[in-house]
């Protein structure tokens, strides 16, 4: 479905929300968040979210991608690894999370870099409510959605710089 939803469309606003509600429906989850990489600022900009509080949008909105960072996105985005943590909003971290979530559900988060022709183009974001928990089905999905996910960010990317460079001609 992600990848009709990228053929049929150029915005990239469409593309990823609708690929975030397809993954928290396919994965029956109530949080995930999608942040996109830019390159010239090397930061990861949160480009979308669901369950997460309006402080997490805002405290997330630009994170720089240092080796340093504590936060799981960025070290994803550093290492190119997925990482996990689990009992992840605990104590102050519980203001992160929208008021109907039920802090004992969440056990885990997953970040995974979107990586296409070696390029990082973002990360992808999911709380379980599994301890490490996805399954091997699970893992085969989220695998083919994040490199779907990916491949149409680079390919939005290459082709509005490729209108900016014609508008040059």
């Amino acid at each position: 479905e992600i990848s009709d939803t990228i053929a049929k469309s150029s915005d990239l606003s469409i593309i990823l929300n609708r690929a975030l509600e397809n993954i928290l429906y396919k994965l029956e989850l109530g949080l995930a968040a999608i942040f996109l990489f830019e390159a010239e600022t090397e930061e990861l900009v949160l480009f979308c979210a669901a369950g997460f509080s309006e402080t997490f949008k805002k405290d997330f909105a630009r994170l720089p991608v240092r080796g340093d960072s504590e936060c799981i996105c960025v070290k994803t985005a550093s290492t190119l690894e997925i990482q996990i943590v689990d009992n992840p909003y605990r104590g102050a971290m519980s203001r992160y999370i929208e008021a109907q979530s039920d802090l004992a559900d969440l056990q885990s988060v997953f970040s995974l870099p979107l990586i296409t022709e070696g390029t990082l183009t973002g990360v992808l974001e999911l709380v379980t409510n599994r301890k490490r928990g996805f399954s091997g089905e699970d893992l085969i999905l989220l695998e083919a959605l994040s490199n779907q996910l990916a491949a149409g960010i680079f390919r939005i990317r290459l082709e509005a710089g490729k209108h900016q460079d014609d508008q040059f001609l």
